[in-house]
């Protein structure tokens, strides 16, 4: 996805989140765990850095 002046657009619904993979054991896939953010102070917002 871009924008209209060819910048990458963010993706807030789909990675709007925090993950870490938890060790399984030997010979067991990893687990991903997941969480959401949640913003309460700071409003989440796009920003331009031109």
């Amino acid at each position: 996805m871009t924008s209209t002046d060819g910048e990458a657009k963010r993706d807030d619904a789909k990675f709007c989140h925090v993950a870490a993979w938890e060790y399984a054991g030997d010979g067991k896939p990893p687990v991903r765990n997941e969480e959401p953010l949640t913003f309460e102070t700071v409003k989440l917002v796009e920003r331009s850095y031109k």
